[in-house]
């Protein structure tokens, strides 16, 4: 687990990502994962955020702090997850389908202890963690009286090709849950 500074955290940033989390969630919600809390994670919409052109910046300074991680690091899924007081994150890990995923949660709005199966991490507003997806990790319930704001990334690693990598991304499509908002 490595903590880093996003350097592009503005006001405008955030406000400008904050505008485009929260009219995603409210379109699409599901709470897969979440107590009490609203969130975009794994839905049709709101799962590719890192393709945004609001989410550049964010996304390349993602891949480019978790090149100290692993070599060949390709993008999977991004999300946002809105927390009111009280919600939190169960226990998990993001290993489905594969193992060489790295795991990333950038706190856009609001601090945090974020939980480890070997200890707790305060987070601050602006940080980005990147961990093995193979971690388990969770959070305490919001006790803040604004809402806490994540954008969580899974990012592959390994030498393979174009073709190998997209058969990786049909494979995870598999367990995403299908939800249909049409209605």
């Amino acid at each position: 687990m490595k903590k880093y500074k996003f350097t592009g955290h503005t006001e405008d940033m955030k406000k400008t990502i904050y505008d485009i989390v929260a009219t995603v969630i409210k379109l699409d919600t599901h709470d897969l994962f979440l107590t009490g809390a609203d969130t975009t994670m794994f839905s049709k919409k709101g799962r590719y955020l890192f393709k945004l052109p609001e989410f550049k910046e964010l996304s390349d300074f993602v891949l480019e702090s978790a090149k100290e991680h692993h070599d060949n690091i390709r993008p999977v899924v991004a999300w946002a997850n809105i927390y009111p007081k009280g919600s939190y994150i169960r226990p998990h890990n993001h290993v489905v389908p594969f193992k060489t995923m790295l795991s990333v949660v950038y706190y856009l709005q609001g601090n945090g202890c974020l939980h480890f199966e070997n200890g707790l991490e305060n987070i601050e507003e602006g940080s980005v963690v990147i961990f093995e997806g193979v971690t388990m990790h969770w959070t305490e319930p919001h006790e803040g009286s604004d809402d806490r704001i994540i954008v969580g990334f899974d990012l592959y690693y390994g030498d393979i090709s174009d073709e190998e990598f997209q058969a990786v991304l049909t494979e995870h499509e598999k367990y995403i849950p299908t939800l249909d908002f049409s209605a």
